[in-house]
């Protein structure tokens, strides 16, 4: 416990030091709102940003809660198009899965942490494409996750037009490295979404996230969550700040879930470099 606690206090201290470094060596950007409205509906979009996810998963007599740092960051190779850096840090709280009757208490942890590198055009019309490889790494408190590192091409393709965004990202992790002992590791990764904006900076979306477990047998293999979500676009302090609330119901989940309640807050900041566009 002790080293998963000095662990927690590292993965802390290098997101603060990321956050710091955004916020020392940002540069001001004039972005018109109806811009940045497009922007956080795209997750290749050219702009800093941190957002922290909440996930209360629902089973039958007890429940799982997630928080997710998802820090964004825009690196620009001029002509060359952008690099977008995409990292989810999850900890999770779940109740202490060696005791039968769940009786026996809480576990917190750290989750599997996850690296995205995403290649994009430095020009994008309606419709926004990017690619590039994502990495799951095995930082994993016990029962929380995989002790493989994955690695997984990625596909990312959005359409934008008239209010609505139509999009997705696609991957499928392999297992390379890791705990040898450990189950093999091969799982699908999507997240489809579908956002209508409104002049009011309201907006309402669905974006599941819906995975496969190719290593478990087939009652076991797919997550799949439906439902909706609302969400605003609001300024504090001249800080932009993206906020969503959204519910879920799961129509498969290998553990049993069936609902989640998810709450989003993200922090918008000016870009990290001149000539991301």
């Amino acid at each position: 416990m002790k080293n998963q606690s000095n662990r927690i206090k590292k993965i802390v201290l290098l997101f603060l030091l990321t956050f710091s470094v955004s916020l020392t060596f940002a540069q001001e950007k004039e972005t018109s709102t109806s811009d940045l409205e497009k922007q956080i509906q795209n997750p290749v979009a050219s702009i800093v940003s941190i957002p922290f996810q909440f996930n209360w998963d629902q089973y039958s007599g007890t429940n799982h809660a997630t928080l997710n740092v998802q820090p964004v960051l825009p690196f620009s190779l001029g002509k060359g198009g952008n690099i977008i850096s995409r990292t989810i840090i999850p900890t999770t709280t779940m109740p202490n899965p060696n005791t039968p009757d769940w009786s026996g208490g809480k576990m917190k942890g750290i989750g599997n942490i996850v690296q995205a590198f995403f290649w994009t055009p430095a020009k994008a019309g309606k419709f926004i494409w990017a690619v590039g490889p994502t990495f799951n790494f095995p930082t994993v408190t016990a029962n929380m996750g995989t002790e493989k590192f994955a690695i997984a091409p990625a596909i990312f393709a959005l359409y934008q037009n008239n209010g609505w965004s139509f999009g997705g990202i696609f991957e499928n992790f392999w297992g390379v490295a890791g705990n040898s002992a450990a189950p093999d590791f091969n799982l699908f990764y999507t997240q489809v979404f579908i956002t209508k904006s409104f002049k009011s900076k309201w907006y309402i979306n669905t974006a599941p996230i819906i995975t496969a477990n190719w290593e478990a047998e087939k009652s076991k293999r797919w997550t799949v969550p439906l439902g909706l979500g609302i969400g605003k676009l609001s300024m504090v302090n001249k800080l932009p700040v993206n906020w969503k609330v959204s519910w879920y119901g799961y129509v498969e989940h290998p553990a049993g879930a069936h609902s989640q309640v998810q709450f989003q807050m993200t922090f918008i900041l000016p870009t990290l470099y001149k000539g991301t566009k």
